[in-house]
């Protein structure tokens, strides 16, 4: 069973090289929130586009233990993304009510998001 995150990591990466413990260690990873370019695994945060306080905040609470886990580890509905540090960092637990990404061009990808309808 693969962990989420090396999941995440091999689908939006480029030429990602792996560990022989199979964990991504290089590659490139454009963030799409800020544009930035990374080229280490280690410098890369996934990020849950709907953070998961804002989930618990707008309903989760309500929910099992398997759909929140679910949730949590959604890859079918680009529900997690590799981003830099520096922008999930600044994003933290806020709806799209209260943070945009900083480039202008993904405002829309992120808005249109299935966790957001």
């Amino acid at each position: 069973m693969q962990i989420t995150r090396e999941v995440v990591l091999q689908r939006d990466g480029e030429g990602v090289t792996q560990d022989d413990q199979c964990r991504a260690v290089a590659g490139s990873w454009l963030s799409a929130c800020d544009g930035v370019v990374l080229d280490t695994a280690s410098k890369v945060d996934i990020d849950h586009v709907v953070p998961l306080k804002e989930a618990w905040r707008s309903g989760a609470s309500q929910w099992t233990t398997q759909q929140r886990r679910a949730f949590a580890n959604d890859l079918q509905r680009s529900q997690l993304i590799a981003v830099s540090g520096r922008s999930n960092r600044a994003k933290g637990d806020k709806d799209p009510a209260n943070w945009q990404p900083d480039l202008d061009s993904y405002h829309c990808t992120y808005a249109a998001t299935p966790g957001f309808r």
